[in-house]
């Protein structure tokens, strides 16, 4: 039987910290049949000596130098039209993955072919390298068992004032390469949060989940990378006072056009996306009554599956 490809898509810029860490994991998957292809995005460190090092040494990579920095976003669209895999990962070059990663989560899709992506348990650490927290996503929180109704839910939707279920981070999971660069074509401009973006994803299909700890995910680094580049446009779109509303425009367009979705389902789309940005507008301003009346739309604060 053959094996599907997997493209691993690696974004760098100023990594040098923890960038070796990250390549030398993704080298030792178990899974047999990977390109890993990383583009550096004009870094001031030793990132691009770094990777040199590893391309020369293994054949599954591929090293790009890019002449202009072209910002997260846009050096990791120019990765995604270079690969050519069936699934493909986002790695990010602060973490780093359990050797079985890619095989469980490749496993969990090639038996669910209404599956669009997986997912892991995460274990979250701080700039100091200590665990302070594991994510599971099973029992009720456990993403096969939802409707796409209750996904739409879990992704747009606090339980309570702050509180969000981190499902999110199934975007570095293992997803269909097809699907995502499907969801790319159909959402306009910047994506400011992966919440936006992921919308789009749970309108492709079922998601999976493999209640084993297989993704290392440091926090609170990734947007100090961001602040090194401030013309990032991630980076200027966080700073653009009309950011909430160009959002909601951004998804109403990405649902209106996604090809899968049922009508039904597009128009149950648009309360919870006015409901999200209401929240994201109002939660500044400590409008508690109106923002814990948002939450309680949230089905999920009352379900028992």
């Amino acid at each position: 039987m053959t094996v599907p490809l997997v493209s691993i898509a690696l974004p760098v810029y100023n990594g040098e910290k923890w960038v070796e860490q990250a390549i030398s994991t993704l080298i030792k998957q178990s899974y047999d049949n990977v390109e890993i292809i990383i583009a550096d995005d004009c870094s001031s460190d030793n990132s691009q000596e770094i990777c040199e090092q590893y391309a020369s040494k293994y054949s599954q990579i591929t090293f790009i130098k890019n002449e202009t920095n072209l910002g997260a976003q846009g050096n990791f669209k120019k990765i995604l039209n270079l690969c050519s895999g069936k699934y493909i990962t986002y790695a990010s070059q602060d973490d780093y993955w359990d050797e079985n990663f890619i095989s469980y989560l490749v496993e969990k899709l090639e038996s669910n072919n209404s599956a669009v992506l997986a997912g892991s348990a995460v274990q979250l650490l701080d700039k100091n390298d200590e665990k302070y927290k594991e994510l599971h996503f099973n029992g009720k929180w456990n993403p096969e068992k939802f409707s796409i109704h209750k996904l739409m839910y879990s992704l747009m939707l606090p339980l309570n004032y702050g509180k969000w279920i981190k499902n999110h981070l199934f975007y570095h999971g293992v997803l269909r390469t097809d699907i995502l660069k499907y969801c790319f074509s159909i959402f306009p401009g910047v994506i400011e949060h992966d919440r936006h973006f992921l919308l789009l994803l749970a309108l492709s299909g079922k998601w999976c989940y493999v209640d084993r700890v297989l993704y290392f995910r440091r926090v609170g680094v990734g947007g100090i990378h961001l602040k090194e580049m401030s013309n990032d446009p991630v980076y200027r779109r966080k700073g653009n006072i009309f950011r909430h509303i160009i959002g909601l425009f951004q998804m109403f367009f990405g649902v209106i056009k996604h090809r899968d979705a049922k009508i039904s389902t597009k128009l149950f789309c648009i309360p919870i996306i006015i409901a999200h940005v209401s929240y994201e507008i109002l939660k500044p301003f400590k409008a508690n009554k109106i923002v814990k009346l948002i939450c309680r739309m949230n089905d999920l604060r009352k379900s028992d599956f």
